[in-house]
């Protein structure tokens, strides 16, 4: 039992102990807070798996109580690949209505799409960088 407890001994059961009697104190002050109905039950609810996530904690070995977060590379980021293209795509279908133009490829900054990096178009290259205020030499085939 010594080496699943977070630290050595009678501080380790100390540790625990506290932990769970603050998280109890915690929530039996924040469930007065909250209005009566259907939410308080699930609060209650939620709470109640916490305290007993961290009543078997120690028998379980674990050292930490780790809640997962959402690391780079999943749905995350593809959220905000897809903002990024749909931006694009409407930027580039403005410029076409606005000026007339039927091939326009509008490169963005990856980490800042709303800047402009290079526009490739074969036509009215100096109408493209004046409706998009950039320079001119942003502009080409």
């Amino acid at each position: 039992m010594r080496r699943c407890l977070a630290g050595d001994g009678m501080s380790g059961i100390t540790l625990w102990v506290k932990g769970i009697i603050a998280i109890i104190i915690f929530s039996s002050f924040a469930e007065h807070l909250l209005p009566g109905g259907e939410i308080k039950k699930y609060v209650r609810f939620a709470v109640g798996l916490i305290v007993i996530a961290l009543m078997v904690k120690p028998l379980l070995g674990a050292k930490t109580l780790e809640i997962p977060n959402i690391a780079p590379g999943g749905q995350h980021d593809y959220a905000v690949f897809d903002y990024k293209d749909i931006y694009v795509q409407r930027l580039e279908q403005q410029v076409k209505n606005a000026i007339g133009v039927e091939k326009i490829k509008i490169i963005v900054n990856p980490e800042n799409p709303v800047e402009i990096i290079y526009v490739v178009a074969a036509e009215k290259k100096e109408k493209i960088a004046n409706y998009l205020e950039i320079p001119s030499d942003k502009v080409g085939d």
